[in-house]
């Protein structure tokens, strides 16, 4: 009875020390995972806001040129006006030069009129208004008679050219106010719808320029809540990056801590399986020897408790050059290191190892450690340094990847600084120890900084 109480009781105790080494640290606030509905519902404001900018761009620009085209309406008004003004100036000199016509024609119709007066004169006191054929008939002698038939010829003449020069002057004078006031009238005309016109015109660019105002005034307030709306989406789309590694990496703490527990509590019972073994076999010896007695002068000796096996190396599997078949069991050993913390230099051919500073005490695999152990496994012998493992066969293309062949980073895009190697699983996707604080673990292939791959054996 006390030996199986004493079993029991060592049970208990390591079931205990197993739940305390395996209980999670204290919980840290979880981060939060934003619904699909909030991302849609971003990705559909930003996408509303992207198109209310761009019409808003689209119209400011129509109102642009809608000035451009008023400025120009405005700038022909103008001149048109200009016009105008300089016909009517014209006009106006014209006018005036008509009044002064008409003020020399009505000179010489007074000019005209007196000369027909001084004539109507004349031929009274000369007595021409008598009939020719009398003032002849009355004359004395034939130097008479020539003198007075001249006289009456001459003065017949001057008659016609005054009145002639009258009736000329009267038109002339009527024609130079008709023009006169034909020209004021059209200036006047011309002058008021040019100003009419510049005046619409005027109006018209005022209002286009409020309403492009206003509209770039629309635009430069959605520009904000467009790039509001794209920090709010980017910040969400953020958060749930951030869940899901969180996500990941509590289901990878979470089956490290079954494996772990799992591990202790079969621990445990093969110990206490092995203790109750060895107190069955001692208190078996004991009830014999106390049948049989000791024989004379010979102590009882005690059995030694049984030793545990060594623990297995490593398989090693073929030799020689690369095969597809290798290359996919170079992907199997990798995988069941999946959640195996990162370890600065840790990782050799036969397993994971203790990492240098900063990660001393971390039992795991770096990079290079990773593909050395997954492929030392199939034969092939891989140096403990990226750059190195670059040159250990043939470089296939990008297209042209199978599994197991690595892929390499660098800073500059070429081999001399290479700086990680991660596995080719298959479907874009690697397998790869990531940095200090993260675990092994499959992302997608990133081409920022991949400078190519190598199929190593070939």
């Amino acid at each position: 009875m006390m030996e199986r109480r004493g079993v029991s009781l060592l049970l208990v105790a390591l079931t205990a020390l197993v739940s305390v080494a395996v209980m999670p640290q204290a919980a840290q606030a979880d981060p939060q995972n934003p619904s699909d509905g909030q991302i849609h519902s971003a990705q559909r404001d930003k996408a509303q806001r992207a198109k209310d900018v761009g019409r808003l761009q689209a119209e400011v620009a129509q109102a642009a040129g809608q000035i451009q085209r008023l400025n120009d309406s405005a700038e022909l008004a103008g001149e048109r006006y200009n016009k105008a003004f300089t016909d009517y100036q014209t006009a106006q000199r014209k006018a005036a030069t008509a009044k002064a016509r008409v003020v020399k024609a009505r000179k010489q119709v007074t000019q005209a009129r007196a000369s027909v007066g001084k004539f109507a004169r004349q031929s009274y006191i000369y007595g021409s208004t008598i009939g020719p054929s009398t003032a002849l008939l009355d004359a004395n002698g034939p130097s008479d008679f020539i003198e007075r038939a001249g006289l009456l010829q001459a003065a017949g003449e001057r008659h016609t050219d005054v009145l002639g020069k009258v009736q000329l002057a009267d038109v002339q004078k009527s024609n130079a106010d008709s023009a006169a006031r034909a020209a004021v009238a059209a200036a006047g005309v011309a002058k008021a719808k040019a100003a009419g016109a510049k005046r619409t015109a005027e109006a018209k660019v005022s209002a286009a320029r409020e309403q492009m105002a206003t509209l770039t005034a629309n635009k430069t307030k959605l520009e904000g809540e467009l790039v509001e709306a794209k920090a709010r989406l980017s910040g969400l789309l953020t958060a749930r990056q951030a869940y899901l590694k969180w996500k990941h990496h509590q289901e990878v703490l979470a089956r490290q801590r079954a494996a772990a527990l799992a591990r202790a509590k079969r621990q445990a019972r093969e110990r206490a399986a092995k203790l109750r073994e060895q107190q069955r076999l001692l208190l078996l010896q004991q009830q014999q020897q106390q049948q049989q007695g000791p024989p004379q002068g010979e102590p009882v000796k005690q059995q030694d408790p049984p030793q545990q096996p060594a623990p297995p190396t490593p398989p090693q599997s073929g030799g020689g050059g690369w095969s597809a078949a290798k290359g996919q069991a170079v992907v199997q050993q990798a995988e069941q290191w999946l959640g195996t913390p990162y370890a600065w230099s840790g990782g050799t051919a036969s397993g994971p190892s203790y990492g240098t500073p900063p990660d001393e005490g971390v039992l795991g695999f770096d990079c290079s450690g990773l593909a050395l152990f997954s492929w030392a496994q199939e034969g092939i012998s891989l140096p403990h340094f990226s750059g190195y493992q670059y040159e250990s066969g043939s470089h296939p293309s990008l297209s042209n990847l199978m599994p197991g062949d690595l892929l390499f980073w660098s800073y500059d895009g070429t081999p001399s600084t290479i700086h990680h190697v991660a596995i080719y699983i298959g479907n874009n996707q690697v397998i790869e120890a990531p940095e200090s604080g993260e675990v092994i673990k499959i992302v997608p292939i990133w081409y920022d900084g991949l400078v190519g791959a190598t199929r190593p054996g070939t």
